[in-house]
């Protein structure tokens, strides 16, 4: 089984991966995640990221510190594949275990436990009972020193994708008609290692740390309107006042055409509020800082430009206190069928 990336342009944020089965190579259909882990490779997508790449996303070295443990009586597992010896480094395919298989490296240990549990041996206890917490121990913190960096640097892929692959191999080799012998599994691959779903947030958060000062509303407009398109309120769209609109096409309990039973009518009273908050909530020594450097840009008269003029309305009413003209209002009754 052969297993390729194909090259893409690096601002589309996402690199598609091709998983080709073949039937003369595929003995058995468990065999496809670790001839996955051997076979893929990555396909730069300029020169420029050839060093990111290969330091973040998909080539990782881990050094075998401790080899497995079995005792003398137990019988050594018949794998084509033996297992490392201690010092020797090997590469791991972060691209395939972690964001197109959706394995993380908890469920790598997991699945490393019960292929050992499969020996049909277990470990005496030499204090007088057996406890199944220590069962296969010596077998299991080899597997955890065996894996020392297998790290996630982006969101792990569906596992649906690990279900659909075994899937597809187990009908190409067992029910897949003769004239049959290849097939593609196209998908996408995303994560935090390149540029993600949310880069324009990314992009827009660079470019403002970039800018020294900003004065004016209408800067923060246009660092936004080179990453997109930008909407305002009462220009782009407007907004209704829905009870009013009800009012107009639904009668009320008074005017309908037929009579409500006291009994089935619940009224709910709510006094409206007197005072309502019409300041900013700024605290004072920031309204200062800003004042100053106002001053220090603009002059002392820079409450007279137009410009500005959104700045001095958010320092007008950080001092323009509780608005408390009107008095108590009459209760409001709402009645519910």
């Amino acid at each position: 089984m052969e297993t390729e990336i194909a090259k893409v342009p690096l601002e589309k944020a996402r690199i598609f991966v091709v998983l080709k089965l073949e039937k003369r190579t595929l003995r058995k259909w468990k065999d496809i995640l670790p001839r996955i882990c051997e076979g893929t490779q990555l396909v730069d997508t300029g020169k420029y990221s050839i060093a990111h790449y290969y330091k973040v996303f998909i080539v990782r070295k881990i050094r075998v510190s401790k080899t497995p443990l079995f005792s003398s009586t137990a019988v050594q597992p018949n794998l084509s594949t033996p297992f490392p010896k201690a010092g020797v480094n090997m590469t791991v395919c972060k691209g395939s275990f972690l964001n197109v298989l959706g394995i993380t490296k908890h469920s790598v240990i997991g699945v490393f436990k019960r292929f050992k549990n499969d020996l049909n041996h277990v470990s005496v206890e030499t204090r007088g009972k057996d406890r199944k917490k220590d069962k296969f121990q010596s077998k299991k913190d080899a597997v955890i020193e065996f894996i020392t960096n297998l790290k996630a640097y982006g969101c792990a892929g569906q596992s649906k994708n690990v279900n659909i692959l075994c899937k597809c191999g187990k009908w190409l080799k067992s029910y897949a008609p003769e004239n049959i012998s290849k097939f593609e599994i196209i998908y996408t691959v995303t994560g935090h290692s390149f540029l993600s779903s949310d880069r324009v947030f990314g992009l827009i958060e660079r470019d403002l740390k970039q800018m020294k000062t900003i004065i004016r509303r209408e800067e923060y407009l246009e660092v936004i309107q080179s990453h997109g398109t930008v909407k305002l309120i009462e220009r782009d769209w407007t907004t209704y006042n829905c009870k009013e609109e009800v009012t107009m096409h639904i009668r009320t309990a008074n005017h309908m055409q037929f009579k409500i039973l006291q009994c089935r009518r619940t009224s709910f009273r709510k006094k409206q509020e007197c005072e309502y908050l019409d300041e900013s909530r700024l605290k004072a020594e920031k309204l200062m800082d800003v004042e100053k450097l106002l001053d220090k840009h603009f002059g002392s008269e820079w409450r007279m430009l137009e410009s500005l003029r959104w700045n001095v309305s958010v320092n007008g009413n950080a001092n323009g206190g509780i608005n408390d003209e009107g008095n108590v209002g009459q209760e409001e009754e709402c009645e519910c069928i």
